[in-house]
């Protein structure tokens, strides 16, 4: 009867010292960099629960996930950690928890990350010494499974094979190769609905180097360029994602480009930039596109013309019905007048509401700059604002 009562006891503490090697975060402690379980002097070692993706050490992983949406053309995952963080941070709950292995109070082994409440892994990488290290997989935050990214770590930094898979998770969209966290090795690119390689690019620690060609999907060559000590010669041709509008028709020498180039593209209802290049600096006409306060689209509002780098002759803005709202004059980047404000002031005063609003404009690009992109809540605040004065 005494050796059953014995053997009844050790094994109740080993049951017991089982339980203790899983520790949920809610009753863990950090103190110096170091989780405890509340209440113990000893650091913890075992498998640490529900800790919240947005209190583990993740930020290499962020160029991974924006790869995702760049090169894989899904922005799912890389929103669901956005909202993860935002969520983490205003206390609104934790969409994404981990289980980690730790060891002497360090993060050191496995990690699973799981949409809350779900069985659905969306993260399976590891950590050494607080470090992730080793193989990384991420899924779609959907649930269904696909596959999202591959990619090796080695004391934090990107070292081996990276893959980025399509949103569906059948195409690899973006394979590379890196080397304690620099690009090394061929990079190529595909289109993730047809699979075709639509850009190559050769990388030396973390530069480029040699050959880097661009493809449309029809296999129509658009770049060919060629890098020698960071700067490129050949030709470059980029359009958006319908193919219908060139961001850029550039010629390129010595790291020097000459053409039209696009800037601050962002969709076909948002404001962008329309430059001309001569040997890397402006030179020709310059447009302005703003987005409508309405959110309808998107209308010319400033036209002008540099020359060799400076402004030179009339700058007209323009309002979104496509009349003149004023115009200014530049000698070799000097302003010499503003016609517009002295016409309006004498037929609407000086108080008349386009004209305040103008005022506005001009004075925030003043403080941001010329290329300064205005949002259409901004434009209506300042308009109801410059109405509430007249």
């Amino acid at each position: 009867m005494q050796r059953f009562t014995n053997a009844t006891m050790l094994a109740s503490l080993l049951l017991l010292a089982g339980c203790g090697d899983t520790l949920d975060f809610r009753n863990a402690e950090v103190s110096n960099g170091a989780i405890y379980a509340a209440g113990s002097n000893t650091p913890f070692s075992g498998n640490l629960t529900n800790i919240p993706y947005a209190r583990l050490p993740v930020a290499p992983l962020g160029r991974v996930i924006k790869m995702t949406a760049t090169a894989g053309g899904d922005q799912a995952l890389s929103e669901a950690v956005l909202g993860n963080a935002v969520a983490a941070m205003l206390g609104s709950g934790n969409p994404f928890v981990c289980d980690v292995k730790v060891s002497d109070g360090a993060l050191d082994g496995a990690a699973k990350c799981k949409i809350n409440g779900s069985k659905s892994v969306v993260f399976d990488l590891a950590f050494k010494q607080n470090q992730i290290d080793g193989d990384v997989v991420m899924f779609h935050p959907d649930g269904k499974g696909a596959k999202r990214a591959e990619a090796t770590f080695v004391d934090g930094k990107l070292h081996g094979a990276l893959k980025i898979y399509s949103a569906d998770g059948k195409i690899v969209v973006n394979s590379a190769n890196f080397e304690h966290g620099l690009g090394e090795g061929t990079e190529e690119i595909r289109h993730p609905r047809s699979g075709s390689l639509i850009r190559q690019v050769n990388w030396s620690g973390g530069k480029q180097i040699g050959k880097e060609k661009s493809w449309s999907e029809d296999g129509t060559l658009l770049t060919d360029l060629e890098w020698n000590d960071g700067k490129q010669n050949g030709i470059q041709k980029q359009y958006d994602d319908t193919g219908k509008l060139m961001l850029a028709d550039l010629t390129w020498k010595n790291g020097k480009a000459t053409g039209m180039q696009v800037t601050g593209y962002h969709g076909p209802k948002s404001g962008y930039h329309v430059y001309h290049l001569k040997d890397g600096i402006n030179h020709g006409e310059h447009r302005a596109y703003l987005e409508k306060r309405d959110a309808s689209g998107i209308y010319l509002d400033k036209l002008e013309t540099f020359v060799d780098g400076k402004v030179d002759g009339t700058v007209t803005y323009y309002k979104e019905d496509g009349s003149v709202s004023s115009t200014e004059t530049y000698a070799h980047g000097n302003w010499v007048s503003n016609q517009g404000e002295q016409r309006q002031a004498a037929e609407s005063g000086a108080n008349d509401a386009p004209a305040c609003l103008d005022k506005k404009i001009a004075a925030y690009r003043g403080e941001f700059g010329e290329d300064a992109m205005i949002k259409a809540d901004v434009l209506s605040e300042w308009e109801a604002d410059c109405k509430a004065k007249q």
